[in-house]
């Protein structure tokens, strides 16, 4: 969203450049008139998102507010960077005859297209995409859910090698399933971590939803994916494995020494090993650090070399027997335990995170979604009301609702067509992926209304209203067009590339941007020329009544 802000800030400039050049002015005249003029379009759309994000940040839930955060900082060094940065270095181009002329492509050459004829006929159109999408939605119910709205289960796991996202799927699509036959774990996605999911990966977070059902769940969940993946050979090892007492033969033939050995799988290039040049003498001197009684340390064969997991035999001094064995065992464990949380080194593990979502946790986490929304729509309505008009805000918030349930009955729609193919589950990166519909809408709306609010400066009582709307939505087409465009090829990518984590937040951006650029035209401006056509007849009708008394 800061990105194409960012862009469509500079789209909206030099758009006013080149509408200022074709009145005939001179290029330092066209140029420092194209960022007035565009400077309070662009305030009031950073500003209006910015007070979004605010609303957002107090009373969103943790995802939310990261949001909220990024969102904010991304609007405020974006504005500054369009309208101070680029100003500067435009102005020195100018000044020093770098440049000399504009040269633009004119995407669409003055259009003139009587949107606003159509409006009876999108309206309908509208209304009824809607009301399927939220029909289907309700239809579905719990099922274009993920689990941070269901509740679920969340396993961080390591594996030996390196392995494709398809391969583990595979492997994981045949976990026990119930006694009568039917799937035990819903919805079971997996997701590569560290990885665009193009390239395989040792590392993946495997999510299932649970319902409510318990720590009893999540722990089956989590021996049925140790199961499946032990017996394929893929399950990284614990930290320490195959401990043993070592007999051993004293060079002088004084005698036999019992010692404690272990094998330690430690992660290459983590911790101690900064430069992937981990070493059995690092180890050997970071575990005599600890206090650890080690002879030696030496380094041999183990699973998981090829996802960077390097295997150590250590080797205890002094005489044991088995039970100084086992202290020797708990001294261990302890000791790496403190050394991984210091950072001093990255230990080996099958399951680096086990986490659920209890259902009341997901329920809270849906009802503060809500309000946030809420309460920014009642902000954004509140703040265009005093920039402009109260109608303009109200129209604003209706194309806003029209995007939003636009957005998530297409994903519930595309979740129970091609469910299989892509994850589509509305979960929080969704919840992103809504808000951020809502920016680029709002931006879209705003500019729209910007230009509106400026033709009718100076202009009779009884203008014709339709027809300043379709003027405005004519002049800043170009504009639209190409913002969506350049917003649009990049969600796509972000789609088709970007993995299995980005799917549904890749969707529904996809759907946002296009219905977005739709709701601007035929649903916020054609509710504007509704709301003020609404306004003139309640004028007349008091003009009327006024009279007859008279």
């Amino acid at each position: 969203l800061t990105i194409g802000m960012a862009v469509d800030a500079n789209i909206l400039i030099f758009e006013r450049i080149r509408e200022e050049l074709d009145r005939g002015k001179a290029l330092p005249a066209a140029f420092q008139a194209g960022f007035q003029r565009a400077f309070w379009t662009i305030f009031d759309a950073n500003l209006t998102t910015l007070v979004t994000a605010f609303v957002l940040f107090q009373f969103g839930t943790g995802a939310v507010k990261g949001f909220a955060v990024v969102l904010s900082i991304g609007i405020i060094t974006s504005f500054f960077s369009t309208i101070y940065v680029s100003r500067l270095i435009l102005t020195a181009l100018i000044r020093y005859n770098i440049i000399k002329k504009f040269s633009m492509v004119r995407l669409i050459s003055r259009p003139n297209v009587n949107f606003m004829a159509m409006r009876g006929v999108t309206r309908i159109l509208s209304i009824l995409f809607v009301l399927f999408g939220l029909t289907f939605l309700i239809w579905r119910g719990s099922e274009s859910l993920g689990i941070d709205f269901t509740g679920g289960t969340k396993l961080s796991v390591n594996l030996v090698r390196p392995t494709t996202e398809r391969e583990l799927r595979d492997l994981v699509a045949d976990l026990p399933p119930n006694e009568d036959g039917s799937r035990r774990f819903e919805d079971l996605q997996v997701q590569s971590i560290g990885s665009t999911g193009v390239v395989d990966s040792s590392r993946y977070a495997l999510k299932t939803r649970t319902l409510g059902k318990g720590a009893a769940e999540t722990e089956a969940f989590k021996e049925a994916v140790e199961e499946v993946l032990t017996a394929a050979g893929l399950l990284a090892p614990n930290a320490i494995t195959s401990t043993r007492i070592d007999s051993v033969e004293d060079e002088a033939g004084a005698g036999t020494t019992f010692v404690f050995v272990s094998h330690l799988h430690i992660i290459k290039g983590i911790g101690v090993d900064q430069d992937a040049g981990l070493t059995a003498s690092m180890v050997e001197e970071v575990l005599r650090g600890t206090g650890y009684p080690v002879a030696g340390v030496i380094e041999t064969d183990g699973p998981g070399a090829s996802a960077g997991i390097v295997t150590f035999e250590v080797r205890s001094e002094g005489q044991v027997d088995s039970t100084a064995a086992l202290a020797l065992q708990s001294l261990l464990t302890q000791k790496l335990k403190d050394l991984s949380k210091s950072k001093a080194i990255s230990l080996s593990e099958p399951f680096a995170e086990v986490s659920s979502i209890s259902g009341r946790v997901a329920q809270n986490m849906q009802g503060k979604t809500f309000v946030a929304l809420m309460i920014s729509f009642l902000a954004i309505v509140f703040y265009i009301s005093i920039r402009f008009e109260f109608r303009f805000g109200v129209a604003a918030i209706v194309a806003l609702v029209h995007d939003i349930l636009f957005t998530l009955g297409a994903i519930a729609v595309g979740d129970y067509l091609i469910g299989d193919l892509l994850n589509l589950k509305i979960n929080l990166p969704v919840v992103a992926a809504l808000l951020t519909v809502v920016g680029y809408s709002l931006n879209d709306t705003i500019v729209i209304f910007d230009r509106i609010r400026e033709n009718l400066v100076g202009s009779r009582r009884d203008v014709d209203y339709v027809s300043v709307v379709n003027s405005s939505v004519n002049q800043t087409l170009s504009r639209t067009i190409l913002t969506s465009v350049t917003t649009f090829i990049v969600v796509l990518i972000l789609l088709l590339i970007g993995g299995e984590a980005l799917h549904a937040f890749s969707y529904a951006l996809c759907i946002g941007v296009l219905v977005g650029t739709y709701s601007s035209i035929f649903v916020a401006s054609p509710s504007l020329v509704y709301l003020q056509e609404k306004a003139r007849m309640r004028r007349e009708k008091h003009i009327a009544e006024a009279s007859s008394k008279n």
